[in-house]
């Protein structure tokens, strides 16, 4: 077929390469058949992102971001207690200390923020 040619070998070598990419599963990156929860004549197979989860998956989910919901909240209010008990048992004066040592770390916390986004702010416009 090719023999006579010049480039004979470099295309028999080529089309031996393009039969074993076919054969290997190469080319076969896209979904056939339907997928879990989805009907195959939905557009939905195309974006993994939007396919439907079974529903004990769904709830487990749920349950588990109802938890950490319920752990967050449970630690800030502990956080709030310990630091409320903190200062019941302090003397007047090492309150009023101890309230002007966290309005000074709130404002110079406040100043480095606004420093750092500053910084950032400068350096995201010149990569952009």
């Amino acid at each position: 077929m090719f023999m006579g040619t010049k480039n004979s070998g470099k295309i028999f070598i080529l089309m031996i390469l393009l039969l074993m990419a076919g054969r290997s599963g190469f080319c076969r990156d896209a979904a056939m058949g339907p997928i879990m929860g989805v009907k195959s004549h939905t557009s939905l197979s195309v974006f993994p992102a939007l396919q439907i989860k079974p529903k004990y998956l769904r709830k487990a989910e749920r349950e588990a971001a109802k938890l950490e919901r319920k752990k967050k909240k449970d630690y800030n209010k502990a956080i709030k207690e310990n630091l409320k008990r903190s200062m019941e048992i302090q003397t007047p004066e090492v309150r009023k200390r101890m309230k002007l040592n966290r309005k000074e770390a709130n404002r110079s916390a406040r100043e480095r923020q606004k420093q750092n986004k500053a910084r950032t702010k400068g350096a995201a416009r010149k990569f952009r």
